[in-house]
């Protein structure tokens, strides 16, 4: 894949810029993006620009943090404040993978394998919208000094609902408890885990991975 790159990029440090952020997106899935961190303290406009043109390619996926009042979603979004995931999540695997061989879930860090269900549901969320123009979205609480997280936001049926995916279907939930409380209009939230639970209290629905919403 990286060796496809020169279709993008012109230039000797674009495209050694791109090669190397194309390699790293994955390891960024389910963060918030900084171009410092993800360029390794490459030029901030030519890992901008890398991003850009792998997003234009459809490569990788902006995730942008929406207001959970505003409806719909992408009348106020903050562009400043983004996510990403990847094309797909074997490719996104493969990336992540040091040694040649794909590693099984079990032999995986923890923290390996949410980044994967993330993106899983991420990939699954764009390949059921039938708008062309769908941009996805989460919510990266503004309020820098209390930092708070939910990894999707998506309107369904005039409302907005809110997506959490956990490896563990015991994982706390202190971020999306956190959005619940300030913004009472979210009627309906999903956690989505590996896990076989189906369950339902108050505006939470816990649900297996494969589950649509």
């Amino acid at each position: 894949m990286t060796d496809d790159t020169t279709k993008y990029a012109r230039g000797d440090k674009q495209l050694e810029n791109i090669a190397h952020v194309l390699r790293r997106i994955p390891k960024f899935i389910g963060e918030e993006i900084t171009y410092t961190s993800l360029g390794e303290k490459d030029s901030h406009q030519r890992t901008k620009k890398s991003l850009e043109m792998l997003n234009l390619a459809k490569i990788c996926s902006y995730v942008v943090s929406a207001s959970p009042a505003s409806f719909p979603l992408s009348a106020e979004m903050n562009t400043k404040h983004f996510k990403c995931i990847f094309l797909d999540v074997g490719l996104a695997c493969r990336l992540l993978s040091s040694g040649a061989n794909y590693p099984s879930t079990s032999e995986m860090d923890e923290g390996v394998v949410g980044k994967l269900c993330e993106q899983f549901v991420g990939q699954e969320l764009l390949a059921h919208s039938s708008d062309p123009l769908f941009q996805l979205t989460c919510w990266i609480r503004p309020q820098r000094t209390a930092k708070a997280e939910v990894d999707y936001l998506i309107s369904r049926h005039g409302k907005n609902v809110a997506v959490e995916v956990k490896n563990s279907s015991f994982a706390k939930l202190k971020s999306l408890q956190v959005l619940l409380t300030e913004y009472p209009g979210i009627e309906k939230s999903y956690v989505l885990s590996r896990h076989m639970e189906v369950s339902e209290r108050g505006k939470i629905t816990r649900v297996p991975l494969f589950c649509k919403v």
